[in-house]
Formats: structure tokens, C-alpha cells, sequence
């Protein structure tokens, strides 16, 4: 048998850096009952907005957000690998942006930074900015559980940039593209009721695993230059132009039902298809597909 042998120096170092990572991971408290006078090491003393909690934070720690609606004044911003986490999920921990009388987006979000189980609301972007509800200034920014929903800007109402996991995205608007989101990777997330002047789901995103429903565009009712792989896009509309569903996109087995284009391309409008599935789709021209590359797909029962 042969042994391996760790010496008295190597495991003193080994738990040296064990107690550095401990040490070094701290955890803050934000309550609506609490007040930012407080040190928010307790939910006794909590701090009372999510920015002052933040605020306590570094690199590895995580900011704990207790059942209430939150009202900004400012967005909020993240800074590298903070994460800010409900406690109880996104149906009772709301953050509005109060983007009616204020105009700011809700959160910024650096390198590494999450947010986890929260309502993103109302916020807004100014003009010709990105990202109403969320910016993420890097890919490895992280959203996960979060439900983004009422927010505007000139790209990605919803968010812009980072990863999406098992996210929400409704009513979002953008008045460029994307009114869900723009630049952003999606995984598992449902895209309801957004809209935008152009890509009313998604622009320049990758899908994964998602459902594009009731999105609505002047062109590419659902996605536009995104990739997908394994989505429903169903009854999104381009109100004025091509591509009910998606338009100039890479779509890998996906289902397009009930989409529809004013002008070409009901399903799609351009692009590559792999093993999808079009059906009942409408246009002027090409109800399940106009121009783009399709193979082993199926298109039926179109119109015309």
C-alpha cells in the first residue's frame, strides 16, 4: 500500500488558508424594519436598503434580504462577487426602481456579482442606456431565481449582459432592442409580454432551454441574432415588419407555434434551423419560414 505523507508544514498551511476563506466570508442583513444606522451583522440589526448592506460587503460575502418591497432612489450597485440573496424568493422581496418619478435602472452588477430570489421592478434606464432592470458589466455576472418584470431602456429592458438562470422576464420594454434582454446567456428562463422596436424577447442573447411567449416587436417578435437551443417560441408578433418568431438566428431543436409576421416569416425570418419543428404560424409571405437555411425541419399547416 502506498502512503502519502503531508507534512506538519503543508497541513498548518492548508488550514491556515481554510480559516482565511472562513475569516474572510461575511454575511449582512437588509430589513425593511431595520435602519442603515445600524452594522447589519444581525437581523437585530439589520440594515435597512440593500446599497448599505452592499455597501459592508466584499469579495465572497453575501448581503441576506428579508420579505418586503424596497423603493430606490439610486440603482443598486454590486461590486465584485457579492451575492444578494431573499430569503424567501422573488413573490415576497421586491425591489422597485420607482422608475415613474426617478429614472435609474435597480441593480448594476460587476464581476462575479448574483443576485438570487428577487423581484426586479420598475426600473429605467435613461435614454439611449442599456439594461432597465439589470446591467451586468461582466459574463459571469449571475441572476438566478429572479423574476425581472415592468422595467424600460433603450436596450434590454429587462437586463443586459450576465447569465440568467431560471429567471422570469414580463413587460419589459425596450425602445432600441431586446425587451427582455440583450447580450445575455438565458438558461431555463420564460420570456412573457416583453416588447421592443425590434427583438420584443431577446436580441443578441443565447437561449437555453427557454420559453419565448406573447412578445411583441415591429420586427422579430420573439429573438433576433440570438442562438437557441431547445425552446418554445409561441405567439409572439411582428406588428410592422419580418420574423414573428425569430429573425437572422441559429435555432437547434426548437418548436415555433402561433407566431406571427405582418410582413415575411412568420416562424422565422433568415437564419439557420436545426431540427425544429414550425407550425401554425402566419405571414404575409413564408408563414413557417422565409428565406434562412433549414435542415431536417418540419414546417406545416402555415399560412399561406
Amino acid at each position: 500500500m502506498t502512503k502519502i505523507a503531508i507534512s506538519k508544514t503543508t497541513g498548518a498551511c492548508l488550514f491556515a488558508m481554510a480559516m482565511v476563506a472562513s475569516i474572510h466570508a461575511a454575511t449582512y442583513y437588509v430589513s425593511p424594519t431595520g435602519s442603515d444606522a445600524n452594522p447589519g451583522t444581525s437581523w437585530v440589526q439589520a440594515k435597512q436598503t440593500i446599497q448599505a448592506g452592499v455597501n459592508l460587503a466584499a469579495n465572497g460575502d453575501t448581503v441576506w434580504v428579508a420579505n418586503g418591497t424596497y423603493v430606490l432612489t439610486g440603482q443598486v450597485t454590486v461590486a465584485n462577487g457579492i451575492a444578494v440573496r431573499s430569503v424567501n424568493g422573488p413573490s415576497v422581496t421586491i425591489v422597485n426602481g420607482n422608475g415613474q418619478v426617478t429614472s435609474n435602472r435597480c441593480f448594476y452588477l460587476w464581476t462575479n456579482a448574483a443576485l438570487d430570489g428577487l423581484t426586479v421592478s420598475n426600473g429605467y434606464a435613461a435614454i439611449y442606456t442599456s439594461g432597465g432592470g439589470v446591467y451586468a458589466a461582466s459574463t459571469s455576472s449571475m441572476m438566478t431565481n429572479c423574476v425581472l418584470t415592468g422595467n424600460k431602456a433603450s436596450e434590454g429592458g429587462g437586463a443586459c449582459g450576465g447569465i440568467l438562470n431560471n429567471c422570469m422576464l414580463s413587460k419589459n420594454m425596450a425602445t432600441s432592442g431586446g425587451g427582455g434582454a440583450s447580450g445575455s446567456t438565458l438558461n431555463n428562463c420564460t420570456l412573457v409580454g416583453n416588447t421592443g422596436y425590434g427583438a420584443g424577447g431577446a436580441r443578441g442573447c443565447t437561449l437555453n432551454n427557454c420559453t419565448l411567449s406573447g412578445n411583441t416587436a415591429n420586427y422579430s417578435g420573439g429573438v433576433y441574432v440570438s442562438t437557441l437551443n431547445n425552446c418554445l417560441l409561441t405567439g409572439n408578433t411582428a406588428s410592422s415588419g419580418d420574423a414573428g418568431g425569430a429573425g437572422s438566428s441559429t435555432l437547434n431543436n426548437c418548436l415555433l407555434t402561433g407566431n406571427t409576421a405582418s410582413g415575411n416569416g412568420g416562424g422565422v425570418f433568415g437564419g439557420n434551423l436545426n431540427n425544429c419543428t414550425l407550425v401554425r404560424n402566419t405571414a404575409g409571405n413564408g408563414g413557417g419560414a422565409d428565406y434562412g437555411i433549414l435542415n431536417n425541419c418540419i414546417v406545416y399547416t402555415s399560412i399561406p
